[in-house]
C-alpha cells in the first residue's frame, strides 16, 4: 500500500471515528478492546483520541484526561517542546502533551473538538490507548491512534497546560 493511499484510509477512519463520537453507544469491554488499533511503537510523532466534544465542555474533558494521567502516574504530562529534561521530546518514551484541536471535518453536527496526547513513541501511545478503554470501557469513540500529521481532518492543535 502506498503512502497516498494509506493517508487517506487513517483520515477516513479518523473522520468516521469522529463521527461517531455524536453517538451514544455502549458497548461491551471486548468490542473495546478490539477496536484499539495500535501505531508502530518506534513512530516519533505518535497520537491518539481520547475523547471528542465541544467548546462548552471543554474544561470537563481536558480535566478527565490531567486527571487519568495523574492517578497513574506512569507518563509525565509536560507542555513546552525542546531538549530540556521537563520538554516534550520527539523519540522519547513516557513524556505526552495533551492536546486540543479542532475538528475541520465535521459530520451531522458531531464534535468540535478533539482532545488528544501526543506521545514521541508510539508505544507509549499504545499504552495509554489500551488502559484509557480498559478504564472507560463504554466510552465512545474508543481511542484512535495515527502516526503522522491529520491536517485533512483535524487543524489547529493547542498543547494544553499539564496543570489546570
Amino acid at each position: 500500500m502506498n503512502a497516498n493511499t494509506q493517508s487517506r484510509m487513517v483520515q477516513l477512519g479518523l473522520a468516521a471515528l469522529l463521527g461517531l463520537g455524536a453517538v451514544a453507544v455502549m458497548t461491551t469491554a471486548s468490542e473495546v478492546d478490539a477496536s484499539v488499533n495500535e501505531v508502530n511503537p518506534a513512530c516519533s510523532n505518535a497520537n491518539v483520541v481520547l475523547s471528542v466534544g465541544f467548546d462548552g465542555n471543554k474544561d470537563q474533558e481536558l480535566n478527565r484526561l490531567r486527571t487519568f494521567f495523574e492517578n497513574k502516574r506512569v507518563w509525565r504530562v509536560v507542555g513546552a517542546e525542546g531538549p530540556g529534561p521537563d520538554d516534550y521530546q520527539a523519540g522519547v518514551a513516557g513524556k505526552i502533551q495533551i492536546r486540543t484541536w479542532e475538528v475541520t471535518a465535521r459530520y451531522n453536527g458531531g464534535p468540535e473538538k478533539a482532545f488528544t496526547v501526543h506521545c514521541g513513541a508510539g508505544g507509549t501511545c499504545n499504552e495509554i490507548a489500551k488502559l484509557w478503554a480498559s478504564e472507560y470501557k463504554d466510552w465512545k469513540p474508543a481511542p484512535y491512534l495515527w502516526c503522522g500529521d491529520m491536517n485533512a481532518v483535524l487543524s489547529n492543535p493547542t498543547v494544553e497546560s499539564p496543570k489546570p
